[in-house]
């Protein structure tokens, strides 16, 4: 964050006060080009790391390997990708409060969305799918396509949240509507498509041992993150650019509010004065119509 020290501006000969700041402006077209700089990074790193492992055999590679590989948890990518959720989360948790301060009938909306983005980022760094995975690949037996089964009650929970919101999204706008589908659909068919493939290969493949060293395997995984980390870049973008089309901005004040100056108090006492005598002089104003014969 860059922070912008107040400027002295001269009111009067002799006399100075502090300026507001002007902070820099953040739009959505510049916040979408860091995101994907970002990501374009991850997975550049993720690719270097894998020829590296691929051609001298070396799996640790001073840690560096576990550090960006991005079918690993707990570690940049995972901590990226919980930043990119907390982010959306954010944005819509304004939003909503926004909303709701204008009696806006679809305020809740924004605010369980939030909700739902904040347990995303939750589940990315606590990792709670791949328990539900486990279990439910023990319990029931699954494989194949249907290893990673945390993609099935996921897959509901995705039905019923897209059936709740349908006239949600009717009521955005065109352009935050197609955004926000977009993002849904690349970030659901990188996460649950390609994470079922992955599943697949991984048994065809012989294990997650074997899969690992196969091209086919380490190719599913670069389209696969990508497309999620890409799928929330997205969906920030949309966000961002919902408030630009329709709120212009949204201000966000930390800490408490500055203390008036004297200056400002005495234009407050002036201003109450000034209204007082206004209403003394309509109510006299009143009773001498009322009272004249």
């Amino acid at each position: 964050m860059m922070v912008v020290s107040p400027q002295s501006v001269e009111t009067e000969p002799g006399q100075r006060c502090a300026a507001t700041p002007r902070l820099p402006r953040l739009l959505p077209r510049q916040v979408l080009t860091g995101l994907c700089a970002c990501i374009a990074v991850l997975l550049c790193g993720y690719v270097a790391t894998v020829a590296v492992r691929l051609i001298t055999t070396h799996h640790l590679l001073f840690g560096l390997v576990h550090l960006l590989d991005l079918d690993e948890e707990a570690n940049i990518p995972t901590y990226f990708s919980v930043v990119q959720f907390n982010i959306a989360a954010c944005l819509l948790w304004m939003i909503g409060a926004h909303a709701r301060s204008q009696a806006d009938r679809y305020a809740r909306h924004w605010l369980a969305l939030a909700v739902v983005f904040l347990f995303l980022g939750l589940d990315e760094l606590a990792q709670i799918h791949e328990l539900v995975g486990v279990h439910l690949r023990v319990t029931q037996h699954l494989s194949g396509a249907l290893s990673n089964a945390w993609v099935m009650p996921y897959a509901v929970l995705v039905l019923l949240v897209g059936w709740a919101y349908v006239r949600f999204l009717a009521y955005l706008p065109a352009r935050s509507r197609a955004l926000m589908i977009l993002s849904a659909v690349i970030y659901v068919g990188g996460a649950a498509g390609l994470e079922m493939y992955g599943g697949y290969l991984t048994t065809q493949l012989g294990g997650q041992a074997a899969a690992d060293n196969s091209l086919r395997y380490l190719t599913e995984v670069f389209f696969e993150e990508g497309m999620e980390m890409f799928g929330i870049a997205l969906f920030i973008y949309a966000l961002l650019d919902c408030i630009q089309a329709t709120t212009g901005r949204i201000r966000i004040n930390v800490g408490p509010a500055p203390a008036a100056s004297p200056e400002q108090e005495l234009d407050a006492t002036g201003a109450l004065q000034i209204l007082q005598l206004g209403e003394r002089t309509t109510r006299r104003t009143s009773e001498s119509y009322l009272t004249a014969p």
